[in-house]
């Protein structure tokens, strides 16, 4: 046995309910894209706690703005957008490496993907 050796086992029961509570404040969330890397088109989530302006863009390695992909209102939840990896003239964007941001209220997160042509 465990205590023999000077070894003790405390066994503590958890339930899920109280697993789902620990940290349910709102916040924002940005997901990795999906897939990574890709070829033609990759999907990006975010969620928001609550209805309001968000900016998500796509930057190159050297922070210029690429693509604006969302500008406006969004409603509470999760939102899923679609970039086909074209630039704002709708041409293609080279290989490499890219970064998304999120921006609302002045809170900026983001995330690197790669595209492969």
């Amino acid at each position: 046995s465990c205590i023999s050796r000077g070894i003790a086992v405390l066994t503590v029961p958890m339930s899920p309910v109280a697993v789902a509570s620990v940290g349910n404040a709102p916040r924002i969330e940005l997901e990795q894209n999906y897939p990574n890397p890709f070829r033609s088109s990759t999907q990006l989530a975010f969620s928001i706690p609550q209805a309001e302006h968000v900016r998500v863009g796509v930057y190159d390695v050297a922070g210029r703005l690429v693509r604006m992909l969302v500008d406006g209102e969004a409603s509470a939840g999760r939102h899923e957008i679609a970039w086909d990896g074209r630039d704002a003239e709708h041409r293609a964007a080279s290989s490499g490496v890219y970064f998304y941001k999120l921006d609302r209220s002045g809170q900026e997160l983001q995330r690197k993907m790669t595209l492969l042509r």
